[in-house]
Order: structure tokens, then C-alpha cells, then sequence
């Protein structure tokens, strides 16, 4: 008796394994397709013509005096707030206001990877309606003298 109960339990948790399987693979499937269509049907979030002639090196200034730190301070590895946000502004900034790509923005900014750069664009794009980055933003694009539309 206690062998059937067994093999029944046994034959319940592969089936519900089995289902969780399916089911997860469905979602993920959904996912993907959800993500391929907003890429094709979403613009670039930066438009080309918003692009000007400035220079990383004008950027990085410009952030650092707006942030008090060291014209250094932005190449460094860390990880803390302070140097963190700044460092994704300066990223954010930089993809919007020059045509250089992803990975030449990360080796100019202090020999970062790439998706270091995309990540911070994401992040400083998702929240740049938000008060206190959206001043900072517009603050330093007056001082870079840009127009400081966020879109």
C-alpha cells in the first residue's frame, strides 16, 4: 500500500514539475515576443538631430563640477551613490549629446564595459521625469549650454 502511495506521490510532483516547466516556458516565450515588438515599434529613444558637437571630456567636467568631485572621480569602479548617479547622468548625457557609441562612451568615461553604459542610460531614462535627477539634468545642460528638454 504504502509503495503505490509513494509511486502516485512520485508521478503528482513530476507532473506539477512538468507543468511548471511548460508554463514558465510559455511566459518566457511571451516575454520575447512583447520585447521584439516594442523594438519594432518604438523609436530610438535619442534622436539623432538631438545630438551635438560636444565632447566627453565637456561632459565629464561639467558633471563633476555640478557634483562637487574630481575630474578622476567618474573613472573609478565604485559603486556608491555619489559617484554611482553621476557616473550614469554623465553616460546618459553623453549618448544624447554626441554620436559616439555605446562602447566608445564606456572607454572614454574610464575603460568601463559597454553594458555598464547601456544600463546607465536605461536608468537615468526610466527615472529623468523624477524631481531631484530631472534638476540636475537640466542644470548641467544649461551649464554645457544644450537645450535641456528631456523629451
Amino acid at each position: 500500500m504504502s509503495d503505490a502511495i509513494a509511486r502516485e506521490r512520485g508521478t503528482i510532483t513530476q507532473e506539477f514539475s512538468r507543468q511548471q516547466h511548460i508554463s514558465a516556458r510559455d511566459n518566457l516565450r511571451d516575454r520575447i515576443a512583447a520585447i521584439r515588438s516594442r523594438k519594432e515599434t518604438v523609436a530610438p529613444k535619442i534622436p539623432a538631430q538631438d545630438r551635438s558637437s560636444l565632447t566627453i571630456a565637456e561632459i565629464k567636467r561639467a558633471v563633476c563640477v555640478h557634483f562637487f568631485l574630481p575630474l578622476d572621480a567618474l573613472g573609478e569602479r565604485s559603486r556608491r551613490d555619489e559617484i554611482g548617479k553621476p557616473r550614469q547622468i554623465a553616460m546618459f548625457l553623453a549618448r544624447r549629446h554626441t554620436s559616439l557609441s555605446f562602447p566608445q562612451i564606456a572607454y572614454r568615461l574610464g575603460d568601463l564595459d559597454h553594458t555598464s553604459v547601456i544600463h546607465g542610460v536605461n536608468a537615468i531614462e526610466a527615472r529623468r521625469h523624477e524631481y531631484p535627477l530631472r534638476e540636475h539634468i537640466a542644470l548641467i545642460q544649461r551649464a554645457l549650454g544644450v537645450a535641456g528638454e528631456l523629451g
